[in-house]
């Protein structure tokens, strides 16, 4: 019985020396070396920025109130600040005044004018309508009489010498009859009477008809000349009137050019008034005030700085060693902690020819910086505000790519445990482009290889191992 129980034990005292002196296959995790597109990522911080303007006033003048403060969000013409008008509200009134003035003045030469015109309007018609009818006078006197008025004035001869003859015929009747008694006195003194203007009847027709037949006298007509001539000098009188005109409206001209500077005055001066009020030139932030209530306020001592919301962008600190991450036209994702889950997205527009130096602790790092045009926002971006930023550039196509947990670097070279049959074998690799994720092997794998990504820095070229994780499982 007793050799037995030796026989067990000295077999379970072997596999115990065998299990502690025989060495364990090492537990790592392990990837697969694959072919794909490598990206390269960009992760780095930016700063808001945006255009920043001075608002000054046009005129030096002491700040009676200001009306926003730092931080506050304005529009464009929003008043950000009134300024002393106590000495322009005279000047604004009297430059009223004397536009009134100048414009009464105006009115009254406009109406001088019109008034002028048609006096001188009605002048020339009539001195125009008597030098026509002078004109005709003489031209009738100086031509004589026409047949017609001959002939007018034969018959009128002839028909006061009919009455002549009627009238002393019945003088003659009459003479008779009073003779035999058979008339008065009285009808007899009427029948003389009839006869003798009959009679002078005969002679003024005669002499009408004499004087036709003789013609105009020299003394009618150098009256008729003479009356011609005045009625000329009165045309050219009324004619000349029309200077009187040009000089009324000089006058009006005057005025008008006294009413235009005064309007340009009032224009000054209400534009000075204005000037007292110190409006935003455009949508921004009140970046800082620079004076108080009180102070004296000038072009060259601003009130505030504004930043301008309409020109937002973002100046982005990319390392030196990251550099292939950022190009032109690659949209970048923006985020800040400050409004978690919000993104913004934005475009790179300018990459600095330049790199800096940085001061980070003791280290001078280099940076290039990137600006990166805003195109749409999920959160409020303000001026000063830092983000993350995020991005990613194609760097190569199709490659043969392995993780970088996967990768061991001694000194300049790189290498890799290979996984075949539970057994690892190192192998020196070539690589290239690296990403966070993964770096592309120039030569030494191949597309499906198994490569441990643990406990590099503990393996050994031949040891056995068993996988825990393989990339890709749900462990």
């Amino acid at each position: 019985m007793k050799r037995p129980a030796t026989i067990i034990i000295a077999i379970l005292i072997l596999a115990a020396l065998v299990y502690l002196l025989v060495p364990r296959p090492a537990v790592i995790d392990a990837v697969e070396v694959v072919r794909g597109d490598l990206n390269a990522e960009l992760s780095a911080t930016g700063i808001v920025e945006s255009d920043l303007a001075d608002v000054a006033p046009k005129i030096v003048s002491p700040i009676t109130r200001l009306l926003v403060q730092e931080g506050e969000t304005v529009r464009q013409g929003q008043a950000l600040a009134l300024l002393d008008r106590s000495d322009l509200l005279p000047q604004v009134d009297e430059a009223r005044a004397a536009l009134s003035a100048a414009e009464k003045d105006l009115s009254r030469a406009k109406q001088a004018v019109r008034i002028q015109a048609k006096q001188s309007s009605a002048s020339v018609a009539r001195a125009e309508a008597a030098a026509r009818a002078s004109e005709a006078e003489l031209a009738d006197l100086e031509k004589g009489p026409r047949p017609q008025e001959i002939a007018q004035a034969k018959n009128a001869v002839d028909q006061a010498r009919a009455e002549a003859d009627r009238a002393k015929a019945d003088l003659r009747r009459a003479h008779a009859l009073h003779e035999r008694g058979a008339i008065a006195a009285q009808e007899l003194d009427a029948a003389r009477t009839g006869a003798d203007v009959a009679h002078a009847g005969l002679q003024a027709a005669q002499e009408q008809l004499d004087l036709l037949k003789q013609g105009a006298r020299p003394d009618a007509i150098e009256a008729a000349r003479a009356q011609v001539a005045a009625a000329k000098a009165g045309l050219a009188e009324a004619l000349a009137s029309a200077d009187v005109i040009k000089i009324r409206e000089q006058e009006a001209a005057i005025a008008r050019s006294q009413v235009e500077r005064a309007q340009a005055a009032l224009r000054a001066a209400e534009a000075q008034l204005d000037y007292t009020i110190v409006r935003s030139p455009f949508d921004g932030v009140v970046a800082r005030k620079h004076l108080e209530e009180g102070e004296v306020a000038s072009p060259q001592s601003p009130v505030y700085t504004l930043a301008n919301l309409e020109r937002i962008w973002v100046t982005a600190e990319v390392d030196e060693e990251d550099l292939a991450a950022v190009a032109l036209g690659q949209r970048v994702t923006m985020s800040t902690d400050a409004f978690p889950g919000k993104d913004a997205y934005g475009t790179v527009v300018r990459i600095s020819p330049i790199a800096e130096p940085k001061a980070v602790g003791r280290v001078r790092a280099k940076i290039v910086r990137a600006k990166i045009e805003v195109k749409s926002t999920r959160f409020p971006l303000k001026p000063g505000m830092e983000v993350d930023l995020t991005g990613q550039v194609p760097v190569g196509r199709n490659l043969v790519l392995v993780p970088n947990d996967a990768l061991l670097q001694v000194g300049d070279k790189y290498q890799v445990f290979v996984i075949r049959e539970r057994r690892v074998r190192r192998r020196l690799v070539t690589v290239g482009l690296s990403n966070y994720e993964y770096t592309v092997v120039v030569r030494g794998l191949r597309p499906g290889d198994l490569v441990a990504a643990s406990m590099l820095d503990r393996l050994k070229s031949g040891q056995r191992v068993r996988i825990r994780r393989q990339a890709g499982d749900t462990d």
